[in-house]
């Protein structure tokens, strides 16, 4: 399933700014993030120069840490994959296939982990405005390399 899929047509190719915050009374900017139901706006008041709460600050820094740990280790995964033969062919014996096979699951889960983390954190912090092309061009790069493997 291609990102587009998750996200209206409307929002490929944005960029977001402070420009899209929700003010309030006073001229300050509410928190941008959604709370735990991802639909509900959080009637916080955002920190100055940030588009977020305190809570959904921290929040989303540790999102954004725990979806660059999965790409990263999806990417170390991914390295590895593209040594193996695609040829069975040139296995020497057939017990010599399962390590290719444990090394294709395991970077299954990391991508599939990584897509997963990435679609939360976009879905809480940037249902507005979708992702920007770079996050885009990484789920799309990440779906392509999974449907690649699974053939």
């Amino acid at each position: 399933m291609l990102l587009s899929s998750h996200f209206p047509s409307s929002y490929q190719g944005r960029r977001r700014s402070r420009s899209h915050a929700v003010k309030q009374r006073g001229g300050k900017s509410l928190c941008e993030a959604l709370v735990e139901d991802h639909y509900s706006p959080c009637n916080i008041n955002a920190c100055e120069n940030s588009r977020f709460c305190p809570k959904h600050g921290i929040e989303y820094r540790d999102r954004t840490r725990e979806y660059k740990e999965a790409s990263t280790r999806a990417h170390n995964l991914h390295s590895a994959i593209r040594k193996i033969p695609r040829n069975l062919t040139r296995f020497p014996t057939v017990q010599s296939i399962q390590p290719a096979i444990n090394l294709v699951e395991k970077y299954l889960y990391e991508a599939e982990c990584e897509l997963r983390l990435r679609r939360e954190h976009h879905l809480r912090f940037f249902a507005r405005d979708g992702p920007d092309e770079g996050h885009r061009a990484r789920i799309d790069i990440t779906e392509e390399r999974i449907y690649f493997c699974r053939q």
